[in-house]
């Protein structure tokens, strides 16, 4: 079984290619942006390391958000074009997912999981998820103050990378509040095992982004 997985749906783009159980290339670069100019180069550089063509790839994966708006729209269409050049099923992982994954069970025994993403507005993408990761409810939309507010005195570990200014808030509030060590940025590798898991749900019907909020649009200014 190879999956090649992908991500560009926040701060970073990466590709992982997996394959028989385990990570054979993978790549990952922080970048504000300029995602649609280096996803499809990092996959092809990761699918090279692992010495696999695409046309050999048994699933496509990629998150499918919340995140950057244009970030998710390239990184999923990326997904379909490969998908379809290749005639393989795909696969789409939440951002909340692929993050919940980047923990560690020994993190985890702190207490509630809380995955929080910037979402370039005053508000902010949260989901909860218990020990075993576990959802715990729908995506939340919600400020720092408000997301401190419901968690209030609960002990927390915090993945994302909202999860610092997220944390000075819950710490005034009362909560024991610890931070993942290597949850801030989305890896695909993680999404990549995380594929692995759900391989059997791939369908040749591309999935659809999780937006929890419209796109900012501005519109031209009238001719004059």
């Amino acid at each position: 079984m190879r999956i090649l997985a992908l991500d560009s749906s926040g701060a970073a783009c990466s590709a992982a290619l997996w394959q028989d159980g385990a990570v054979r290339a993978a790549r990952l670069e922080p970048r504000a942006r300029g995602h649609a100019e280096r996803l499809l180069p990092i996959v092809l550089a990761v699918a090279a390391e692992a010495g696999t063509r695409l046309d050999e790839v048994d699933v496509f994966a990629a998150t499918t958000g919340p995140g950057g708006f244009t970030g998710v729209r390239v990184g999923l269409a990326a997904l379909r074009g490969l998908a379809l050049a290749a005639g393989r099923p795909m696969l789409g992982i939440t951002s909340f997912a692929a993050l919940a994954h980047a923990t560690t069970a020994a993190e985890r025994m702190a207490g509630r999981l809380l995955v929080v993403i910037d979402s370039q507005r005053d508000e902010l993408f949260a989901q909860a998820f218990a020990p075993d990761l576990l959802v715990e409810g729908e995506p939340m939309l919600m400020t720092a103050t408000a997301i401190a507010e419901r968690f209030a005195g609960e002990a927390l570990l915090l993945a994302g990378d909202a999860a610092a200014p997220v944390a000075a808030a819950l710490e005034a509030r009362a909560c024991r509040v610890r931070l993942a060590a290597n949850a801030a940025l989305i890896d695909a590798r993680v999404v990549a095992a995380l594929a692995a898991t759900r391989a059997a749900e791939a369908t040749r019907e591309a999935p659809q982004a999780c937006y929890l909020h419209p796109p900012a649009l501005s519109r031209p200014a009238p001719l004059r």
